[in-house]
């Protein structure tokens, strides 16, 4: 999703990106999309540990539009909606003002996973790393907090463990020789905290046979309706799943809850790619081989049921500089600028929608927004950033309520389960105003997808 310890202003985004998809989802080589495992889905079936949304209780018993497994608890009607709320980016979406009722899951990020460690009162468990969480937050009292707050609002509340860049410690945790203490050190914190589950963000590194290995443990062990949902990655047509991935996923979806494909990261500057929209809906070709159509269709290829996968919704954009003005030109010597934190939707809105002479396009076949400009832009957000000229512009993919609705009512259509949101403390228009904290594309996603 993002990286596992960020400043406030991080570029690890970006760099996790550049780095993951270049090797995941490049035309000219490299691997397949990061893993993950599925379960027991929001219009799937119930498993042992309890019901899904439109599913039956008992042991593999088929729901409306899913198939049988072991799973944990969807309580929610209709799609899921679940927001990474990220602890670095505290200030733009305060505990106390998260609209929790836009949501049916909400997960900390992130929990950092370790090899067995000392704890302390900031890590209480050995091989669970709280300490950025804790030290963003005041202490073990906001993770606690958090997880009160979203049940409170209706919500369920998830630890989000990993991040991207944080997988050689979720590798050491995972492995069979910590696999026991990281196992019981997951419920434990979960039970402690008041979390109804765990969200397993394992992005790099991966050892596949390890990682079926934790699920199948932590579903053996958790307490029924414990509920696990994993974030996977985006598909190149070009390169498919790779054999390693398609093993872990054919075998292990039908232990956990969610398995929600990272669609926002589905393009880029990699080699051979013309210039190509951040989440496009559909309109893949051989030199931007990526849409969400097409990589949804290759995850449920495997037999995952389309009820237990999500397509995802990024609160942030691309800006692409000069010679760049259009979808499907040559990168040539453009630099592509992509921080998630800095180029949040709610910046934007303020610096960059309307300004400098920008005009607004829609793209039916991809169903986006995308902005262009006559010459190159640079946004004026000195009042927010000192110093900081903000990225050269002339183009820029981003999602937006339009786009939000496209894919609510095309998951509705073709049968997927949910969406997830990184992050959903991007979507607010701080700092500005009274209405600083309102959260526009949140509020957008919640009616396209609920």
């Amino acid at each position: 999703m993002g990286d596992a310890v960020s400043p406030s202003r991080s570029l690890g985004r970006l760099s996790w990106f550049m780095a993951v998809a270049i090797c995941a989802a490049s035309a000219c080589g490299g691997g397949g999309s990061s893993g993950g495992t599925g379960g027991a889905g929001t219009s799937g079936a119930a498993g042992a540990a309890g019901a899904g949304n439109s599913g039956t209780a008992g042991t593999g018993a088929a729901g409306a539009s899913g198939s049988g497994g072991t799973g944990g608890t969807t309580a929610s009607s209709g799609p899921w909606v679940l927001g990474y709320w990220a602890v670095w980016q505290l200030a733009q979406y305060p505990i106390d003002r998260i609209a929790w009722n836009k949501m049916t899951h909400a997960a900390l990020s992130f929990v950092g996973a370790r090899a067995p460690a000392a704890t302390s009162l900031q890590s209480p468990f050995a091989t669970l790393d709280a300490s950025n969480a804790t030290a963003n937050l005041g202490g073990l009292a906001g993770i606690v907090r958090f997880a009160s707050s979203a049940r409170a609002g209706g919500c369920h509340p998830l630890i989000s463990l990993g991040g991207g860049g944080a997988g050689v410690g979720f590798a050491a945790a995972a492995s069979a020789a910590n696999r026991t203490q990281f196992v019981a050190d997951i419920v434990a914190a979960a039970s402690e905290w008041g979390y109804d589950g765990v969200d397993l963000d394992w992005e790099d590194s991966v050892n596949t046979s390890d990682f079926q290995a934790l699920v199948t443990a932590l579903r053996a062990s958790a307490p029924p309706g414990f509920l696990i949902t994993v974030p996977i990655g985006a598909v190149n047509n070009n390169l498919g799943i790779d054999a390693g991935t398609r093993q872990l996923w054919s075998a292990a979806h039908p232990l956990v809850d969610q398995l929600n494909v990272m669609t926002y990261t589905g393009s880029g500057n990699y080699p051979g790619w013309a210039v190509w929209f951040m989440d496009p809906l559909a309109g893949a070709g051989s030199d931007h081989p990526f849409d969400v159509t097409s990589s949804m269709a290759a995850w449920a290829a495997l037999g995952i049921p389309k009820s237990k996968l999500g397509v995802g919704i990024g609160f942030y954009g691309r800006a692409v500089s000069a010679p760049v003005t259009a979808p499907l030109q040559q990168y040539g010597s453009a630099t592509v600028y992509g921080n998630d934190t800095e180029l949040s939707y709610g910046n934007i809105r303020r610096y960059f929608e309307g300004k400098g002479g920008a005009v607004t396009h829609w793209d039916s076949t991809a169903m986006t927004t995308w902005l262009s400009w006559p010459t190159e832009f640079h946004p004026g957000w000195t009042d927010q950033f000192p110093g900081d000229q903000g990225p050269a512009t002339q183009f820029l993919t981003y999602e937006d309520p339009a786009t939000v609705a496209a894919k609510g009512a095309w998951l509705k259509q073709n049968g997927y389960g949910g969406v997830i949101i990184w992050t959903i403390n991007e979507g607010t228009l701080y700092p500005y105003g009274a209405d600083g904290y309102a959260n526009p594309l949140l509020d957008a996603t919640s009616a396209a997808f609920r």
